[in-house]
């Protein structure tokens, strides 16, 4: 697995991202797994259908790390549709491609 520094990140993706990394920086640890866990299943439109209780990515949702898709539709009230990192997507595009490739 590669290892990029914090420095690295930051200059790699705009100002505007760098607040958004910032914000991921300063999670709880089990917040910071919960959204990893989100970005490796998510697809290459950066979305995810998540099962579990709401309650548990609240932080996420609260910091506007991931967002709920409205317009996803289901019979099954226990999922729900997520953007993940919708507002930085050089920074999700560095962290797959970094991490995941």
């Amino acid at each position: 697995m590669k290892k990029l520094t914090e420095q690295d990140i930051l200059n790699r993706i705009p100002e505007n991202e760098q607040r958004i990394y910032q914000t991921m920086t300063q999670l709880n640890q089990i917040d910071k797994h919960k959204l990893w866990e989100l970005i490796k299943e998510s697809n290459k439109e950066n979305i995810t259908i998540y099962t579990g209780d709401l309650n548990r990515i609240g932080e996420l949702l609260n910091r506007q790390l991931v967002h709920i898709n409205k317009a996803y539709k289901t019979k099954n009230r226990k999922e729900v549709s997520l953007f993940v990192l919708n507002r930085a997507p050089y920074l999700i595009r560095l962290l797959k491609r970094e991490y995941l490739d």
